[in-house]
């Protein structure tokens, strides 16, 4: 992928990436946001989730990470049985995968028209089309000159193009459950990276900065606002919606 496209309302952010400043939320942020907005939500943003079970079944014992006992755990007529969800928190820069289309800045800003769901976005009315090799190269000097992160923390991005689709970790079932806290690095990207089909309009890219792992903290992160004249000469173009 050569190029992305962030979209955002001209009145509130225009001068931000005019002048090559980012915003980088946090999972536990977006997750608040759409809980609270009307328009569309990921309420699972920013949680690690075990499946055991479906159908109907019994887990005798359940031990939870607490070291609480549950026994005779039973369910009937459902796709999860036990769903078990671990909250983590990272910063995360989103934009749109490819070059500007205005046709999907359409579905962006009102949603789209085949049925699948999604509502947009009416107040994203402009455009920033972004050179992704330049910026994340603009990115982690930011990083290293700003936050200064340790030896072991260097390395700690990922990014790729986000897949849709069923977030949860499908687990084994037995009659005796031990429940944890720990997630395993496998996981903690797939749940990065990955969305609710409803969302599959984005055609979302995702720049994560996990400068804490393994300590994955689930209390609220101020985000990254990085700005720099070589973060703004990754924005090869801008506009607003025709």
């Amino acid at each position: 992928m050569q190029f992305v496209t962030k979209y955002f309302n001209a009145e509130k952010n225009w001068d931000h990436y005019n002048n090559g400043s980012f915003k980088f939320g946090t999972l536990k942020e977006y997750r608040s946001t759409e809980v609270e907005a009307t328009r569309m939500s990921d309420r699972f943003e920013g949680i690690a989730l075990d499946a055991y079970g479906s159908g109907s079944g019994r887990i005798e014992r359940i031990i939870t990470p607490e070291g609480s006992v549950i026994t005779g755990f039973e369910y009937s007529g459902v796709n999860v049985g036990l769903l078990h969800g671990r909250e983590f928190n990272c910063h995360v820069f989103c934009a749109t995968s490819g070059i500007y289309q205005p046709s999907h800045h359409e579905i962006i800003r009102f949603g789209s028209k085949d049925g699948a769901g999604y509502k947009g976005n009416y107040d994203l009315d402009a455009y920033a089309v972004i050179d992704v090799s330049h910026f994340l190269l603009a990115f982690q000097e930011w990083v290293f000159r700003s936050l200064k992160p340790s030896p072991t923390q260097k390395g700690a991005f990922s990014h790729r193009e986000v897949s849709y689709g069923p977030r949860e970790k499908k687990m084994p079932v037995s009659s005796n459950i031990v429940l944890s806290d720990r997630i395993d690095g496998d996981q903690l990207m797939e749940s990065i990276f990955t969305k609710p089909n409803y969302f599959q309009a984005e055609m979302e890219y995702r720049l994560a900065v996990l400068l804490n792992f393994p300590r994955l903290l689930s209390e609220f992160a101020e985000p990254l606002y990085p700005q720099s004249g070589n973060l703004r000469k990754s924005v090869i173009a801008m506009g607003r919606s025709p």
